[in-house]
């Protein structure tokens, strides 16, 4: 995905609940923020956090049973970094919210 908005219209797409997390993000440092916010709405049904986007589909319906783990299909997110000055930011990060 070029922007981190197709990501989520893409992932809003997916179905959620008791799927089996099959694909791998790969994103930018500057991208990882926004496509971890739209894993985490995913995941929780909120998506007041997130930036407006018109075109973003409603998320689809929980499959499985109420009450258990709600899984996306993204299983990981990699975070490519330009410069190593980012890994420090990115550590901090990754230990403070960046688990989506």
């Amino acid at each position: 995905f070029d922007a981190p908005t197709k990501f989520s219209r893409w992932l809003f797409e997916q179905p959620r609940g008791c799927v089996v997390p099959s694909a791998v993000l790969v994103s930018g440092w500057r991208e990882t923020k926004p496509c971890a916010m739209a894993i985490r709405a995913a995941r929780s049904g909120e998506v007041g956090q997130l930036r407006p986007d018109a075109r973003r589909p409603e998320l689809q319906p929980l499959t499985g049973p109420p009450g258990e783990k709600v899984n996306v299909v993204v299983a990981a997110m990699i975070i490519m970094l330009r410069n190593p000055e980012q890994k420090e930011r990115v550590v901090n990060w990754v230990e403070s919210e960046g688990n989506p």
